[in-house]
């Protein structure tokens, strides 16, 4: 499946591997980003992405307006694809929350250091792996947080394409909004937010890949080639913030990690789970 609905030719794609840390599994797989892919100019957006997930076998799912914050969290049964329609917002990928308040997670010393701090706008869209945990803030402009999915429900249908015009009408003072989708056949109802623990971590790291990258089906240049891993564990050099710190780390060293049957990925060593539920 190709993708052929007009998008902005220019668009890039960046890739970020993100390790586990105490209390996250991330992934193997890095997080995908394809940057402006949509013309920020363009007022039809969600209908665009909801008939191009379709086409590349993955759900149209979502739609929300988010506050200023709201808790860092994964979906360990599924990945994830979230395409930004309008606003601006910062999302923290691969940390957890120290704290269920969200505005105090923000501060230092309420969340834990390790991941990435991304830039979110109109057009982006953020292709996300089972396990990666990820968290929205500092929106523009500044609105409440609401469902917006057509007809308040929590899963989008056929029906609901018919109704996404009137997403605008809805949100006469556009916040940061973004429309979300799952792949066919995997279970994006669960909600995790972090030290569940080693069992936990090895299931996650055992969801396989979906059959069609959301954005660019089965070309070579979507998650068919991004998502091989490396046979190693995956390392990035982005801070969390803007200070000198040193992001966390599993606790002791990797030789709990193996590949994964597919080739050049990595899970847990599922023979040592006990050893491996202390060090995590």
């Amino acid at each position: 499946m190709t993708e052929n609905i007009q998008h902005n030719p220019n668009f890039k794609i960046e890739t970020y591997n993100i390790p586990p840390t105490d209390l996250i599994p991330n992934s193997g797989w890095p997080l995908i980003v394809y940057r402006e892919y949509y013309n920020f100019e363009d007022e039809d957006l969600s209908i665009k992405f909801f008939d191009l997930l379709l086409k590349n076998e993955w759900q149209p799912k979502w739609i929300y307006q988010y506050g200023n914050s709201q808790r860092s969290h994964y979906h360990p049964t599924s990945h994830e694809v979230m395409l930004v329609l309008s606003g601006e917002a910062k999302i923290k990928f691969g940390s957890g929350d120290l704290t269920s308040n969200i505005n105090e997670s923000l501060k230092k010393g309420k969340f834990e250091l390790g991941g990435i701090i991304l830039n979110a706008k109109k057009g982006d869209i953020f292709l996300l792996p089972a396990g990666l945990s990820h968290k929205t803030f500092n929106t523009k402009p500044l609105n409440s947080f609401k469902l917006l999915t057509p007809n308040g429900t929590k899963t989008m249908t056929l029906e609901s394409k018919k109704k996404l015009k009137e997403i605008k009408e809805i949100n006469k003072e556009k916040g940061f909004i973004m429309m979300g989708g799952y792949p066919f056949n995997f279970l994006p109802g669960k909600f995790s937010v972090g030290g569940e623990g080693a069992l936990e971590f090895s299931k996650v790291w055992s969801i396989p890949k979906p059959n069609f990258d959301p954005i660019l089906g089965n070309s070579i240049l979507g998650l068919n080639y991004l998502w091989k891993g490396n046979n190693a564990f995956p390392i990035t050099n982005t801070k969390i913030n803007n200070e000198n710190e040193n992001e966390t780390l599993p606790k002791d060293k990797l030789d709990y990690l193996i590949p994964f049957p597919e080739i050049n990925s990595w899970r847990a060593d599922l023979v040592n789970i006990d050893s491996l539920e202390e060090k995590i």
